[in-house]
Order: C-alpha cells, then structure tokens, then sequence
C-alpha cells in the first residue's frame, strides 16, 4: 500500500514538474487557437510562414540569452553584437577591403566578430571580475556607437551570397528556418547530452559548488559569453539577410524581449534552469502576440505598454516556476 501512495505522490510530483517547465506550450496553444478563430488572416500560411521566417533574427539572439543564463550570467550586448558583426563583414567587404574579402569572407569575418566581442565581455566580467550586467552594458553602448559611426545611413544592394542565409528559401520553407531547427538542436544535444552542457547548469547551479567538484567555472562561464555572442552574429546576419541590408539600429531594444522569452520558457536570473524547449515555446507566443496585434492595429505606443506588461508577467512566471521546484525539492529531502 506505501509503494502505492509513493508511486502516486512520485507521478504527481512529475506531473506538477512537467507543468511548471513546459506551461509555456499551454499558453502558446491557447493564444493560436484564439487569433485562429477570432482574426481573419491569421491562420494563413502565408501569415504563419511570415511569423517564423520574421522572428527567426531574435530567436537566435534569445538562445544566446538562454546559454548566459544557464550560468548564471546575463548579456545586455547582444543587440548590439546582433548589428555589430554582420556591419563588420559588410562594411570590409563593400568598402575598406572591397575586392580582398568575398561575400563568404565577410560572413566568416561577421561570426568571428561575435566570438570575438564575447570573448572581451567575458575578458571583463569573467577575469576582471566585473558584474556581467554592467560588463554588458558597457558594451553594449560601445558596439552600438561603433555601428552607427561605421554606417551611419546603413548599407544597401548587398551581395545574394552574404544574404542568402536570410532571404531564400528551400522548397518553399525559408533557409532562416531550417537554420534556427538546426541550431535549436544542436544547443539542445549540446546542453542535455554532453558533459560541457552538464557543466553550464552545475556552474549556474552553484559556481562555488561546481568549482569544489574540479570544473574549471571561469572557462565555462567564458565559453558561455563566447558561444552567446556567435550566436547573436549569426542572427545578425540573418537578419541582414531578412531586410537584404545592414543599418546601424538592427537589435535595438530586442534585448528586453530576450529576458521575456527566457523567462517564459522556464529560465531564471539565478541560473541552472531552463530548456530549450520551453524557449521555443516562448518565442512562438511572443511571435504570436506581436503579429496578433499588428493584425489587429493596435497603437504602436500601446505595443511597447504590452510588450512591459508580456516583460513583467514573464518574470512573474519564471519566480512561480522556480518557487515550485524549490518546494518539491525540500519536500523529497523531507521525505
């Protein structure tokens, strides 16, 4: 008869686990089935493949917030190194190395511009002990202030190769898609199926925990900041690639969102939570909402009310989240 009621209090536990890290996806279903049945036009792939193929930049900007919070960690610069490192390859190759740096140069060149611009956040918070908040922050100014400098009035008529990765499409489903699944799992192997992967939850965990167990946690947390920012470059340039031209104010003030679709999607500021799963989830009701309400025509200053609001309710949900799992957790020591 225990073993029953064990069994019983084990599902439920579960139960209760799955709902808090996956609710997200209750959300999403919930708003699709709305809009589907209450705005005209939503449910048209034409809509739906727009909604994808237009959020696909930020999404890969959000996978970059959700490695820095895995440790721990936050990057405020992203939305600059978003802008940032496609500028770099294209203003090499259209102008100071015109000739010299090919279209697939300057796509290599613009990665490496994000790697690059990690490495130094991690150079400051990591090593110099610096709170990555302000670290970030910094340079986020700077590298926004750098793009503007460079292309003033932003860059236009690029080459097919450099925004190929934005712009076409494979049997009717755009390459920017296909690139974000691959991506998506690719971070999902590499943060469920691998040991570095454990590592990033046990230093965002406990990073004095983890560096007692022999990880080295500033090259983990340094790695973090390095594979964020590449990331960040890497929907840069698909969205270069989206709008087939580089402007100085690409990313600018997508950086809130990225904390909403975090937080949405089960991670938290004190780190070691969160799956990639959930963050899918989260982008898809965040696309949603925004297309919902550019379909509707709600006032675009009521958009960025909403958008606080959506920031707000995200942080709320990400504290009930983890308040749940602290519970369940001291219950089981309890028991």
């Amino acid at each position: 008869m225990e073993n029953t009621v064990v069994r019983k209090n084990d599902f439920t536990k579960q139960l209760i686990l799955f709902a808090c890290n996956h609710g997200v996806w209750v959300i999403f279903f919930v708003i699709f089935a709305l809009g589907s049945s209450m705005v005209p036009g939503f449910f048209s792939t034409y809509n739906l493949m727009n909604v994808l193929w237009g959020n696909i930049p930020f999404s890969f900007m959000a996978l970059g917030m959700f490695i820095m919070l895995l440790v721990g960690e936050t990057d405020l610069s992203l939305e600059s190194i978003f802008a940032i490192a496609p500028i770099g390859g294209a203003v090499l190759m259209t102008k100071y190395a015109q000739g010299v740096v090919t279209p697939g140069v300057a796509i290599l060149i613009c990665l490496l511009v994000g790697m690059l611009a990690g490495a130094i956040n991690a150079g400051i918070s990591v090593y110099l002990r610096v709170n990555s908040f302000l670290a970030t922050l910094t340079m986020m100014l700077v590298l926004r202030g750098i793009a503007q400098y460079l292309i003033p009035e932003g860059l236009y008529y690029l080459p097919e190769t450099f925004i190929a990765l934005g712009d076409e499409t494979v049997a009717g489903i755009p390459l920017a898609v296909i690139a974000f699944i691959v991506v998506a799992f690719a971070v999902f192997v590499l943060t469920t199926r691998t040991v570095f992967g454990k590592n990033l939850y046990a230093t965002g965990s406990s990073e004095t925990a983890a560096y007692l167990a022999g990880l080295n946690t500033r090259r983990i947390r340094s790695y973090a900041f390095i594979l964020a920012g590449l990331l960040a470059a890497l929907g840069g340039l698909i969205g270069s690639g989206r709008m087939q031209a580089v402007t100085a104010d690409m990313g600018q003030g997508d950086i809130m969102m990225c904390f909403a679709a975090c937080f949405l999607g089960g991670s938290s500021m004190s780190g070691g939570n969160g799956e990639i799963i959930g963050l899918v989830g989260s982008i898809l009701t965040l696309s949603i909402i925004t297309n919902l309400m550019n379909l509707v025509g709600v006032n675009p200053f009521l958009v960025k009310i909403v958008y606080g609001i959506i920031l707000l309710l995200a942080i709320i949900f990400a504290n009930v989240q983890q308040d749940i799992r602290k519970r369940l957790l001291l219950a089981d020591m309890a028991a």
